[in-house]
Formats: C-alpha cells, structure tokens, sequence
C-alpha cells in the first residue's frame, strides 16, 4: 500500500443495520420503493436497450403508499421474495440527462449466505446506496474516486442530502499526462 498504513480497515457489513434503518427513513420520506419490475422492464424504464434513445418513465410500483413499501421492504428482509423479484429503488430523477438518478436499486434480495453475517440477512444493500452512508457513518472528508464515478457524484450527493446525514465530498481523478 506504497507506505501507507490505514487508520482502521471497516467494511460496510459493519454497517448492514444502520443502513436498513436509513432505508426505511428513505421510505418513509416517500424517496423508495419496492418494485417488481423484472430487468427487460427496468431497461425500458430507463429509455430502452440503445443507450437510452426512448422515453424514460417511473415503474408503477413508485405510486405505492408508504405503508405498502415499508410492508414489501419487511417482507424482503423476513425473505418472503424470490431473488430477482423484488427491489427498493431510490426515488430519484427519472427525467435527469444523468442515468445515476434513475431511480437505482438501494436493495435487492440474495438469500444467500454473507461470508462476515453469515445467513442474518436474505437482502443486501448496493453499492450505490451503501457507499455515500458508510463515508457518512465513518466521517470521511473526502470519498476519492477514480474518473468512471463522476456520474455517480450527484446520486452519492442526492442520498446523503436527502437522509440528512453528514456529506462527505466525492471527488474523482484520473491519470494525468
């Protein structure tokens, strides 16, 4: 680690129910929902197969209430959804030219064993979901990124802010001649 020793090395499974509540705040704010959608769907949501050419829309399943989403997201921890069928999604900006507000996944169901919990959980959380809030939970400054996440810097900002958690600053670099 070129000379580098760590403060202390975390890892987000840390974190696994702290995130959980924060999920169901995002719910309860009206900022996620479960949805059924399976892939082909999804793709079309999110204008298509060809680069988003077509028009975007919100799965239907958005317009669920709150009680409805908190229910489905407790019914997907308690494992009562096949994986692939059920997914929380941020409620993010659907119409945005960036595809990282296109309402992301926050959750999916794996049901399968995690090699720190063990079978304690049958849903994971995303990256796009967990590494903006472990940063928070951690107090890091800055979140330093290679270029490939400058999209992802508004959706990193968009859930911190939203949560009213601490907001670390994402920053991205890259090579440089």
């Amino acid at each position: 680690m070129a000379g580098f020793t760590p403060h202390a090395i975390t890892y987000s499974s840390d974190y696994f129910h702290k995130l959980y509540e924060l999920a169901e705040k995002l719910i309860r704010l009206g900022k996620a929902y479960v949805c059924h959608c399976n892939e082909t769907e999804i793709k079309l949501q999110r204008g298509g197969e060809k680069g988003a050419a077509g028009p975007r829309y919100r799965c239907k399943d958005a317009d669920q209430d709150v009680e409805t989403n908190l229910q489905k997201f407790r019914d997907m921890r308690d494992g009562k959804y096949e994986p692939q069928t059920a997914f929380l999604r941020m409620k993010q900006d659907i119409e945005s030219g960036n595809p990282q507000m296109w309402d992301l996944a926050a959750y999916r169901v794996l049901k399968k064993e995690h090699y720190r919990t063990k079978d304690q959980w049958t849903i994971y959380p995303t990256y796009d979901f967990t590494h903006c809030l472990c940063d928070s939970f951690e107090e890091i400054t800055h979140s330093l990124c290679t270029t490939e996440f400058i999209l992802s810097r508004e959706s990193y900002e968009w859930l911190n802010r939203t949560l009213g958690v601490y907001e670390p600053v994402q920053r991205e670099y890259g090579e440089t001649d």
